[in-house]
């Protein structure tokens, strides 16, 4: 598109244009995007060619006009930076000798000669043809590569400007292109009154402007010298015409961004200067103390600083003895002139109770000769007294180490040496001071040099405690607890060392280790002797059980043929006798079997896996319901609770409990049970609750004893074997049961599994 828009003011020949903007393009984008975008702009000027001229040529064409751009590339990049080109006057020099003139030669001469030998032009016009596109190119590059890096660089910028200065812009520019009509139309036939306008621009718009200048002017001359007789006309020779107006473009258009690029310059270097001098302006006025510059006379022409209590109106200008006594003004001046010399100085004051320091300066003139002097004067109270505090509290830190009764040291990690001992390690160790010296760590340590090294290296980074043995002068070894941590002395990284001796201790804790072998020994012993014992009683236990059922059946057995076969012959007396007998052996009989059942639960192998307690219950209330199908008896069942238990025996436990529930509840018109889980300090419990008669907590403790009941057999039957069952499983699970109650306000069992929290987590 750029090299159509150039087409279109050709002047001598179709193909041959005063301005050509792909030259501009091309400098631009390589400058902006690097050299490897080289196929880009040689595709854009070869597809260009094609439109007036051969493949062959369109090739030699596209070739010139890319050699051309990475001519003007290298020799740019090779002199400054890039992003410096336009805002330095070497760099638009650089710009102009590389970029405009030489480069463009280069182009200008590979086109023309291409154009002569496929016969584009004839030998005559080559050096014409030559002068108008090496003129034409530095004109695109003039123009187009400026502005093509304006627009590259600076859209956002571009995009935020204000709406005055938009108008500014197009104000001015509208002006340029009034302006040059009426010169190039020979209204006003001065170009130099261009001039004043660039300079304007430049001034105004920097070297942004002056493509958009000097595109403008060059397109109205172009204009007009074809069209009407205007400046730089020549009688019958329109192309030595267009070079002079090609010319008089490009020496505006250098001109404009050499000024544009000093301008820049100028302010730059200003903005530096007020940016320095509002710098040192604030670090004088906010420095620490007070800063004054004296002439020759030692009249004061600087009075600035933080620490200045009068008004400095007051002060400037003012002689030496204006603002300080006689005897101030004696014991200070001859400093002054001293400095006045050429010396450096710097003395210690006091004033008004405070503590100062002041130092004095010569300052040297462009002739190297001294012509004020530089004073400065800094409140150094504060650190005074640090200064004193730190020393009080070296002394003090000093005699705590050798008066302290615990004994330490400071020793260099890298070469084992002791630095500093106190008097409580010279005592305990037998060494005097001297000795100490001499000695390495390892010469105490029993640990080998190799052992040692790596725990110094552990310690000089984070504060540890050891445990060695150490041997004492006298050859006797000692238990010692080494606590030592990193200290930095005159920015060098020591080891601290408290030490204790922990001898006795060590002892005493042998004799306990002992000790508690011994009992781990008898308790083990003891254990065994009890499993043994119970392992017997439960064997007797079971035996007892299936020994007394032999003759508990045979009293059974006779006392009911007495009932059948004597009935008659028994007197009422003795019938109510004989049912007292059954009755009885019914009774013991269920008490065998309970008794029976609970030797089992005691040889029961306990198998744990994670089980859902819920579905357990669920199955026992279906069990209990059929079993009581003519009670109204209302199950709550919280889902998906989990623990890790063996199901067969927490089926046992959730059915005792649910029985007795039943049981002590069979008077209500409505059994209510509830199972389900809360959280007691923390811990997850599951829990049976009813609504029957409950208990006196009073006897809670006979509870859950073999045998043991809260209530007589004629109110509610049992044989006090079913609670004692569920605490054993419980026990054996490593939980606890217990009960909370109070007469006629129901119960609530407590199960509290050792793997609850850990499982209801994680289903």
């Amino acid at each position: 598109m750029s090299g159509k828009i150039g087409l279109a003011y050709s002047a001598i020949h179709q193909s041959i244009t005063p301005i050509w903007f792909p030259s501009g393009l091309a400098l631009g984008y390589f400058i902006a995007s690097g050299w490897k975008t080289f196929p880009i702009v040689w595709l854009g000027s070869f597809l260009l060619s094609l439109t007036e001229f051969p493949v062959g040529l369109s090739i030699l064409i596209s070739t010139g006009n890319v050699l051309e751009g990475l001519l003007g590339y290298v020799l740019i990049k090779k002199s400054i930076p890039f992003n410096q080109i336009f805002y330095q006057a070497k760099g638009v020099l650089y710009f102009l000798i590389y970029g405009v003139v030489l480069s463009s030669i280069l182009g200008a001469l590979i086109r023309s000669t291409g154009m002569y030998f496929y016969g584009s032009i004839p030998i005559e016009s080559w050096d014409n043809e030559f002068t108008v596109w090496w003129a034409g190119d530095a004109m695109g590059i003039l123009i187009i590569t400026p502005f093509f890096l304006i627009t590259e660089n600076n859209v956002l910028e571009i995009i935020k400007t204000r709406f005055w200065r938009i108008l500014e812009f197009f104000a001015l520019f509208t002006f340029v292109a009034g302006f040059s009509i009426l010169i190039f139309s020979n209204i006003l036939s001065f170009p130099f009154l261009l001039l004043p306008l660039l300079i304007i621009t430049t001034y105004r718009f920097g070297f942004r402007g002056i493509p958009i200048f000097i595109f403008i002017v060059s397109i109205v001359a172009l204009y007009f010298i074809q069209n009407l007789p205007a400046p730089f006309q020549s009688e019958n020779n329109l192309k030595y015409t267009i070079f002079k107006i090609q010319l008089f473009s490009s020496v505006l258009a250098g001109t404009g961004l050499i000024f544009a690029a000093i301008v820049y310059e100028k302010e730059k270097s200003f903005q530096d200067m007020q940016k320095n001098w509002q710098m040192h302006k604030n670090l004088a006025e906010n420095f620490p103390g007070i800063i004054m510059v004296f002439d020759k006379n030692l009249n004061n022409t600087i009075y600035a600083g933080r620490d200045i209590q009068s008004d400095i109106n007051v002060l400037q200008n003012k002689n030496l003895k204006e603002f300080l006594s006689e005897s101030s003004y004696n014991e200070y001046a001859p400093y002054f002139r001293r400095s006045l010399k050429g010396e450096k100085l710097s003395y210690h004051t006091k004033f008004q109770g405070r503590s100062y320091i002041t130092y004095v300066t010569p300052l040297s003139n462009e002739n190297n000769s001294v012509s004020e002097i530089l004073v400065v004067s800094q409140d150094i109270t504060e650190l005074k007294k640090s200064e004193d505090a730190l020393r009080e509290n070296e002394e003090k830190y000093k005699q705590m180490f050798q008066i302290n009764s615990a004994i330490k040291w400071v020793i260099d990690p890298k070469t084992g040496k002791f630095l500093e001992v106190n008097d409580a390690a010279i005592k305990f160790y037998g060494y005097t001071k001297e000795e100490f010296s001499e000695l390495k760590i390892w010469d105490i340590n029993i640990l080998p040099p190799n052992q040692i090294v790596p725990l110094m290296q552990e310690a000089i980074h984070i504060q540890k405690t050891f445990y060695f043995q150490h041997k004492l002068k006298s050859k006797e070894v000692r238990y010692v607890e080494v606590f030592t941590g990193p200290i930095t002395v005159n920015e060098e990284i020591l080891l601290y060392s408290i030490i204790q001796d922990i001898t006795d201790r060590k002892r005493i804790e042998n004799e306990i280790l002992e000790l508690n072998q011994n009992l781990e020994k008898k308790v083990e012993e003891r254990t065994q002797e009890l499993l043994t014992a119970n392992e017997e009683l439960e064997s007797f236990s079971y035996s007892i059980s299936h020994d007394l059922r032999a003759p508990l059946r045979a009293i059974s057995g006779f006392s009911q043929i007495l009932q059948e076969d004597h009935e008659k012959e028994i007197s009422p007396e003795g019938k109510h006798a004989l049912n007292r007998i059954v009755q009885a052996t019914v009774k013991m009989n269920n008490m065998i079997s309970a008794l029976l059942n609970f030797s089992k639960i005691l040889r029961y192998s306990i198998d744990k896996n994670k089980i859902s307690i819920s579905d357990i219950a669920e199955s026992v209330m279906k069990d209990i319901l059929e079993e009581n199908a003519n009670l109204n008896i209302h199950f709550s069942i919280e889902k998906n609770l989990y623990t890790i238990a063996n199901e067969p025996l927490m089926k046992i436990v959730l059915r005792n409990l649910f029985e007795n529930a039943v049981k002590y509840s069979s008077k209500n018109e409505v059994i209510k049970i509830e199972f389900g889980k809360i959280d007691i300090e923390g811990k997850k419990v599951f829990f049976v609750k009813d609504e029957g008669v409950g208990f006196d907590m009073a006897y809670s403790d006979k509870l859950f004893h073999v045998f043991q009941r809260l209530h007589s057999n004629s109110e509610y039957e049992g044989v006090g074997v079913g609670l004692a069952t569920v605490k054993r499983i419980i026990k054996r699970h490593g939980g606890e049961i217990w009960a909370k109650s109070s007469p006629e306000n129901g119960s609530t069992f407590y199960l509290l599994l050792p793997e609850n929290d850990k499982v209801q987590s994680n289903f």
